[in-house]
């Protein structure tokens, strides 16, 4: 017991005697919710969203957003963001291909240069909510 008390003892001293990490930078994206998930990639950084996968450059500066129109969906909740060995991005969650249509599972890849390849729904019949 007394080498515990005195191993987290050590631990919380050398815990408080770090310096914070600097912050280099941060923005306020008003037009966006929330983020779901964030991928560090060559240039900055992907970020996703309930309809959109936004890329910021090192500085934080958007410079593009893919959204479901763009994969040829009516919806699409970008919920994680892998790295592809093509050098882009996969990305899945949930959506609807049509405004009628039940929700599906997808998987989606997006190209080194933010471009969408291709997408795969894996539709879940007659589901209305997710």
């Amino acid at each position: 017991m007394k080498i515990l008390a005195i191993s987290l003892l050590l631990l919380v001293s050398v815990s408080h005697a770090m310096d914070p990490p600097a912050i280099e930078w941060y923005r306020v994206y008003s037009q966006y919710n929330e983020f779901l998930d964030v991928l560090e990639t060559p240039e900055g950084f992907a970020a996703s969203t309930y309809d959109a996968i936004v890329y910021v450059d090192q500085s934080g500066n958007i410079t593009s957003e893919v959204t479901s129109e763009d994969f040829g969906w009516h919806y699409m909740k970008f919920q994680s963001l892998i790295p592809s060995y093509q050098g882009g991005l996969v990305s899945t969650g949930v959506g609807k291909l049509a405004s009628d249509s039940s929700y599906s599972l997808f998987i989606a890849e997006l190209s080194s240069e933010a471009a969408p390849t291709w997408s795969r729904n894996y539709d879940y019949p007659d589901a209305t909510e997710y």
